[in-house]
């Protein structure tokens, strides 16, 4: 063999210890690895073909294809998570970019992530009594999730999320709480409270003229 001829695969050999890896023994007497056993069979190794540097790099791009793709499941196993968080922890885990992106991928094909999904369970979450979110409320923590603004407004408006019944509901306790205290000029408090709260003033206007001002 010349100085710059690749050597040639010799045998493939099981890990005593460790039965998921493979090492690879070549005709310089030199041992590679050790590799995953299903990344052996990925790059076609077989006895007697060539151990060049094309080879290497297939074997240690399909090691850290499956090693990240097993830490991004697990991480799904406890968990609904966006695209964002899946690939903000793969790279947590020092997962190379390329790798993490073909991983994403692989989820997004394979349905194990979906970002429309994760905002419309959200928003039914939202939709249910007792919620007291504003819509701005609900955008908002959708987009912290790592939805898109256009992907934010079609599920608004696909689950058909209304901001009033939280409005009056938030208004009400508020309202009772206002008159308890005593405080001058109520109404105007209350309607700085629902907007800070991320209510729109369309909204704030219908709250403030359906209210029951009995106790006032």
């Amino acid at each position: 063999m010349s100085e710059f001829e690749s050597p040639h695969i010799v045998s493939v050999t099981p890990d005593v210890r460790h039965p998921a890896l493979r090492y690879i023994s070549l005709s310089d007497g030199r041992t590679q690895g050790p590799y995953l056993a299903s990344s052996i069979i990925a790059c076609s190794v077989i006895t007697g073909c060539k151990f060049d540097e094309l080879l290497q790099m297939c074997l240690e791009h399909a090691d850290q294809l499956t090693t990240a793709k097993e830490l991004a499941m697990n991480y799904l196993a406890n968990a609904r998570h966006t695209e964002r968080e899946v690939r903000n922890y793969l790279s947590r885990k020092e997962v190379l970019r390329n790798v993490a992106e073909e991983v994403i991928e692989w989820l997004r094909n394979q349905q194990w992530i979906n970002d429309e999904e994760i905002g419309k369970y959200m928003i039914q979450k939202a939709k249910m009594p007792g919620s007291t979110q504003s819509k701005k409320m609900v955008a908002s923590k959708l987009m912290q999730r790592g939805l898109s603004v256009s992907s934010v407004a079609s599920v608004m408006c696909s689950e058909n999320y209304h901001e009033l019944s939280a409005a009056k509901l938030l208004a009400e306790k508020k309202w009772r709480e206002l008159m308890r205290k005593q405080v001058v000029k109520p109404r105007l408090k209350l309607a700085a409270y629902l907007s800070r709260r991320g209510f729109t003033s369309t909204t704030i206007h219908k709250v403030l003229d359906d209210l029951d001002y009995s106790d006032q």
